[in-house]
């Protein structure tokens, strides 16, 4: 098997459509209690990132459709619909879950 063959399989070169980076984009509110009140998760370029407070932007990863991961923090992230919309993320930030609810 060729080298260009393996590399298509890996999660970073799952292709995401502009529609859905569309949908994901905006600001999450989280509970109090967490490190952060807001998770922002801007688009550009087809390319998602999240962005924790006042933190600087990390690049997701996509892997399926509404699941990312962030692999230097270990952070997972799938989004959550309802009725078909976009309306919160769950994020998995070293096994500790939070839920942010879309504004």
């Amino acid at each position: 098997m060729k080298a260009n063959a393996v590399a298509a399989t890996k999660a970073a070169d799952v292709p995401i459509d502009i529609a859905l980076i569309n949908e994901y984009t905006g600001t999450h509110n989280i509970p109090q209690g967490s490190q952060v009140a807001t998770i922002k998760i801007p688009g550009k370029d087809g390319i998602l990132y999240l962005q924790a407070g006042e933190y600087p932007a990390m690049k997701l990863t996509h892997i399926k459709r509404d699941s990312f991961e962030e692999s230097a923090f270990d952070i997972k992230a799938a989004f959550i619909r309802k009725e078909g919309k976009v309306n919160g993320i769950k994020l998995n930030p070293g096994g500790n879950e939070q839920i942010g609810i879309k504004q």
